[in-house]
């Protein structure tokens, strides 16, 4: 029977201004959701744009460099 050990989801995510990307990190912070920030753009019309990698639902989060296990 399979078994998830860890699990991560890896996005880019675009908001329309600052405000809304620090209330989207603050709610993942709240919630205790493990994530790696690894990308940040801001533009000129204000929009921000992000790449990162955050913990999939409860499982153990999957950390860079993390080797599978035999």
């Amino acid at each position: 029977m399979k078994k998830v050990i860890s699990a991560a989801i890896y996005q880019v995510i675009q908001f329309d201004d600052e405000m809304e990307f620090e209330d989207y990190i603050s709610k993942l912070q709240r919630n205790n959701q493990e994530f790696i920030l690894e990308e940040k753009t801001k533009y000129p019309d204000g929009k921000v744009e992000i790449k990162i990698m955050k913990q999939y639902n409860n499982n153990k989060f999957i950390e860079r460099g993390e080797t599978s296990e035999n």
